[in-house]
């Protein structure tokens, strides 16, 4: 099983300006598990997976295996990280980008590799500044997942894929997660779309994790409530639990609350009916201050 540490980590940029990116933020991964990472752009999201990859330096405890994870061999052999940001030579081909990440990591499944650049038709023989912003990202998903390394950081990979090919990518990951398991962090804004491929979320801020924990715990603390209006609007007067804004139309009144599944029972006593919220939903809701 490998392991994520991370306590009181804060990381600044710029000696003169000392800008703070990131802040008190802690928390604990284990794998195998697909973790997805949320936040706002600006967040710090990308600084945190350079972080985590032992690209970028920080105050703090970052830990992989109990291991500190800033400019370490043994963390950096096993641990690939890709995105659309993340710089490659653009006058290297593809087909050269591919033979040097065959060398770098030593896992590297060539089999595997031969396999997605076909489904994902990517044009090996091109330059890499020469490839669109989608063939980029494939390349990019071609080298993460054929690494096969313990710890693969996902930077927002589908960015410039078409609806098809980002469909193939939430394929090949759920495949990629099977043929072995392994710790997968997925940052993206597309938080439904993922839904379906995450173990837990962790949501962002720049003052620390704003939420975390795995899927059904987030979306089974939030319920909507449906029912007439008279009864909702006496709900909420008298709120025990987080509550968010009523819509009403006509006589009847909808809101979201924070109400653990046990709980519904009751709430279905008062005539009010209940409904399941998403995954984004749940997240917009409880991160909400």
């Amino acid at each position: 099983m490998t392991t994520i540490h991370v306590s009181d980590l804060s990381k600044t940029y710029g000696t003169a300006t000392n800008v703070l990116v990131l802040s008190g933020v802690s928390f604990d991964l284990t794998s195998p598990a697909i973790h997805g990472l949320i936040g706002a752009n600006g967040v710090g999201k990308t600084t945190l997976l350079r972080i985590l990859a032992g690209q970028s330096r920080c105050e703090g405890v970052v830990e992989i295996d109990g291991r500190p994870a800033f400019d370490n061999p043994d963390v950096m052999d096993h641990c690939v990280l890709m995105g659309i940001d993340v710089p490659l030579p653009s006058t290297w081909r593809a087909t050269k980008l591919l033979s040097f990440a065959q060398h770098r990591y030593p896992r590297w499944d060539e089999a595997r590799c031969a396999q997605l650049i076909d489904a994902f038709q990517v044009p090996v023989d091109k330059p890499y500044q020469s490839l669109s912003r989608g063939q980029k990202s494939a390349l990019g998903i071609i080298i993460a997942f054929s690494a096969t390394c313990d710890i693969t950081l996902l930077d927002e990979p589908y960015l410039g894929l078409d609806v098809a090919n980002r469909d193939l990518f939430y394929r090949e990951l759920r495949a990629e997660q099977a043929r072995c398991p392994r710790l997968i962090i997925l940052s993206t804004h597309h938080i439904n779309e993922a839904s379906h491929v995450f173990d837990s979320v962790m949501v962002l801020k720049k003052d620390g994790v704003a939420l975390q924990g795995d899927v059904e715990s987030i979306t089974g603390r939030v319920v909507e409530l449906v029912g007439p209006k008279a009864t909702i609007e006496g709900f909420v007067s008298h709120p025990a639990r987080r509550i968010g804004e009523v819509h009403t139309a006509g006589g009847v009144a909808k809101v979201l609350a924070e109400a653990r599944a046990e709980e519904w029972d009751q709430l279905s006593a008062l005539g009010l009916r209940t409904h399941e919220v998403s995954l984004e939903r749940a997240v917009m809701f409880l991160e909400c201050d």
